[in-house]
């Protein structure tokens, strides 16, 4: 199904990376999206099965840095906070510009906590982004589920126990509807590097009591000019609020709503969200 898989060299704030991409589909297809996933995931978990219901489109999907297969700096000026993932985007476009991975026109699928980046940076990609397609993101919202936010930023809360709370839960059956690979990949991540620039980056978005910091949302989402289709879940377990979907209609954007009580739409629901990006491209 891949067509291509390269790491991209980079240099970024000081420090040698490479970055791990994945493009599926024909090179010289109509259409390229550049896909970013959520964290704590990647570029394949996220748009393995959406690349496969969309063959005619070329996609390319990046590992963040911090994630997958990407560098996983982990200096003290490495925060993984919304500067910090922008200025990556940002260099990043502009170098897979120049290696002519991207075109210097393309359209963006963003995911969950990806959305922050594209939304606090629509005003400099409005120059490389035809259209843009978030499935339930960050950047737009104001909370988050409670539970999540006191389990991930409570001090009082060690990596070990937290780990323990979601080996239990995987014991018990209750993350319904994971594969059996995924179960593996979350074990795992909670002992890698990866899970520290998790960590990170969470810290940095996320207040203990569900409210997303004012530094990690789009104030002014009616200025961006980019047309945007956002795609939600009927019920979105992390953003149980869903105050996304307020900010969509204030600014006309189109909303396509599916059937599904999660937020990982782009793993358990790939056709759906493939076939409403399709047309909205």
């Amino acid at each position: 199904m891949i067509c291509k898989e390269l790491f991209l060299p980079m240099t970024f704030k000081g420090t040698n990376i490479k970055i791990h991409t994945l493009i599926y589909g024909p090179i010289d297809a109509k259409k390229q999206v550049l896909c970013l996933h959520g964290f704590a995931s990647s570029g394949k978990v996220g748009y393995e099965n959406i690349a496969k219901n969309m063959k005619d489109y070329n996609l390319v999907a990046i590992d963040w840095i911090g994630y997958g297969k990407s560098s996983k700096p982990l200096r003290k000026q490495d925060t993984y906070d919304e500067d910090y993932m922008l200025a990556f985007l940002k260099l990043f476009i502009l170098a897979a510009i120049k290696k002519n991975i991207l075109r210097k026109k393309f359209n963006i699928l963003a995911t969950s906590m990806s959305g922050i980046a594209v939304a606090l940076g629509h005003e400099w990609l409005d120059k490389y982004v035809e259209k843009i397609v978030l499935v339930n993101p960050a950047g737009f919202d104001r909370r988050i589920n409670i539970k999540f936010s006191l389990l991930l930023v409570n001090p009082l809360i060690r990596r070990e126990k937290f780990r323990r709370r979601i080996s239990n839960r995987i014991m018990k059956g209750e993350l319904f509807g994971w594969k059996e690979d995924q179960k593996k990949r979350l074990v795992a991540l909670l002992d890698s590097d990866e899970f520290k620039v998790y960590l990170r980056s969470v810290k940095s978005a996320i207040r203990p009591r569900g409210r997303i910091r004012n530094t990690h949302r789009c104030r002014t989402p009616e200025k961006i000019r980019t047309p945007i289709l956002m795609i939600v879940s009927s019920k979105d377990t992390l953003f149980r609020r869903q105050g996304y979907i307020m900010v969509a209609k204030r600014c006309k954007w189109k909303t396509v709503r599916i059937k599904y009580n999660d937020h990982a739409l782009l793993i358990y629901k790939p056709k759906d969200v493939a076939e409403a990006t399709k047309k909205f491209l």
